[in-house]
């Protein structure tokens, strides 16, 4: 039986740093956080270099309409047109550039879909909201998903599929299917998705909600694609032992997945909400190049609000479940070591989750905000605040799929964690767990009932840390908590602390959140 140490406990002191949310949604033009500096542990790095350079631009420059609706290159299309599909109306605009599309239900149409039509480097083809006006194109603060109480100004499509297509952007598109229906009557879409060799894709302030299965939008072996400034939300959650991610990338064997962006999205009420996927049939397979093996390099995940609200939660006597899982889920990755190949998780804000309620569209999990297993390689997880949930960051000690991989070159720096508490009967509250050899550096730890749990005897680098209103620390087996470099704990001499504010849910109406550190 595997013992539990007892290392250290601090002394319980009152401290609040739960949030306060100011619903008068004071708006900042940098919503990540006010330039606070602390002198150990986290410290906010304003436009990190190393993400700019991966492109994060992407997806956010001004789009120039031609004067003219007649332009060449350019067409206007409407729910009036004679077309019976998606795909009728790009074949016969194959000269087209610039698809200008008014407001209407063109669910009728089926899918937007793009197979083997694409555009160039120089000349990317656009799929663009159009209302008449330049205010979409030109104000900041406009997105799609400020229609919810007036539906006729959308532009609502069924969903999309990009086979073999690249070089296109989409912009201000609602996607809401309702093809599927499931067993309580709701009507739903299905998977969206970006395939066999759709690259340089932009899918930038649009909406994708109401998914029946699957997941909101799904990247295989594609590369350089960029979902940016949207809100994908609210899965439909009634099937026991499923999960629905809101989006997942992958790699097919011997494929890459490289280069793709997630940046300024809010994502909420999914079973997980960005996934990086990895999957191996241990007992053989009919078609082995289907395994999802293949490397995924230089993932940007960043400046995203990724959580579930109390409409997923169930009370089970004392415990508190979610009908949902993890807010990153990370089993995918590549073993490269090299810094140009690196999944990055920056940035992001991850709330709300707890143990999974398997029979309502999830198939388990204790609670992570952002959980590193299976493939998971080459990854640095910076600058992130992560709260109120039951588990921080969790590294697992091994690849359970696939013996010889190993969870390697894993960097967790310079994050903010507070208030992880045990929900349920199940575990604990841990902010940082892990298993495997990594880097825990310069991360901010308060109000958690566990601040590190160390199993399965790995080497970890853990220095530079704060951590604050903590419980305890265990390791099993004993001996491989502490190292001589380390610096554990380095207590504030004020017990008043710093308040840092931030903001979270940037699309659907910004909240203010105030903590003390």
């Amino acid at each position: 039986m595997d013992k539990i140490f007892l290392l250290l406990f601090i002394p319980l002191m009152f401290v609040s740093c739960f949030c306060s949310k100011d619903k008068k949604q004071e708006l900042n033009d940098n919503p990540r956080m006010e330039n606070e500096k602390t002198e150990i542990g986290f410290e906010y790095k304003k436009n990190p270099s190393r993400i700019l350079a991966g492109g994060l631009s992407a997806g956010k420059e001004k789009i120039s309409i031609p004067a003219g609706m007649n332009s060449e290159g350019v067409v206007v299309v409407s729910t009036s047109d004679n077309y019976k599909s998606w795909k009728e109306c790009l074949d016969k605009n194959k000269n087209k550039d610039i698809f200008l599309v008014k407001p209407g239900d063109y669910r009728t149409w089926g899918k937007l879909d793009f197979k083997s039509v694409s555009g160039t480097a120089g000349k990317i083809k656009k799929i663009l909201y159009w209302d008449g006006t330049p205010e979409p194109f030109e104000n900041d603060d406009w997105h799609p998903v400020r229609f919810s109480r007036n539906r006729s100004k959308e532009v609502l499509i069924e969903g999309f599929n990009f086979n073999d297509a690249s070089y296109w952007y989409l912009f201000g598109l609602t996607v809401r299917g309702n093809s599927l229906e499931s067993p309580t009557g709701e009507k739903g879409g299905g998977t969206n998705f970006f395939d066999n060799n759709s690259n340089h894709n932009v899918l930038n302030k649009c909406v994708v909600e109401k998914i029946h299965y699957g997941n909101g939008i799904r990247i295989r072996s594609c590369s350089y694609n960029t979902i940016s400034n949207c809100v994908i939300r609210e899965k439909l959650h009634y099937m026991p032992s499923s999960d629905n991610v809101a989006i997942t990338i992958s790699a097919y064997r011997n494929k890459e997945a490289t280069g793709n962006k997630i940046i300024d999205n809010e994502i909420y009420n999914f079973t997980d909400g960005i996934q990086l996927n990895y999957k191996y049939k241990a007992g053989g397979t009919k078609k082995p190049h289907y395994d999802k093996v293949g490397d995924i390099k230089g993932t940007v995940i960043f400046n995203n609000d990724i959580y579930i609200t109390d409409d997923l939660y169930f009370k089970e006597g004392g415990n508190v479940l979610a009908c949902a899982e993890n807010g990153i889920d990370v089993k995918g990755g590549n073993s490269t070591g090299l810094k140009k190949d690196r999944n990055i998780i920056s940035n992001n804000r991850i709330w709300g989750y707890r143990e999974s309620k398997l029979n309502c569209g999830a198939s388990g999990s204790v609670g992570d905000a952002i959980l590193i297993h299976f493939g998971a390689a080459n990854l640095a997880v910076e600058d992130n605040i992560i709260f109120d949930s039951v588990r921080g960051v969790k590294v697992k000690p091994f690849n359970s799929h696939r013996s010889g991989r190993k969870i390697e070159h894993i960097n967790i720096e310079n994050n903010l964690i507070y208030n992880i508490r045990k929900y349920s009967e199940r575990g604990n509250g841990v902010a940082l767990m892990s298993g495997s050899d990594i880097t825990i550096k310069n991360n901010t730890v308060i109000d958690a009932d566990i601040g590190l749990e160390i199993v399965a005897n790995p080497k970890i680098d853990f220095q530079k840390n704060h951590l604050k209103n903590v419980t305890l620390f265990r390791s099993t087996p004993k001996g491989t908590l502490v190292g001589k470099d380390n610096n554990l704990i380095n207590q504030r001499k004020s017990s008043a602390g710093k308040e840092i504010h931030f903001y979270i849910k940037q699309w659907t109406g910004k909240e203010k959140v105030t903590i003390k550190i």
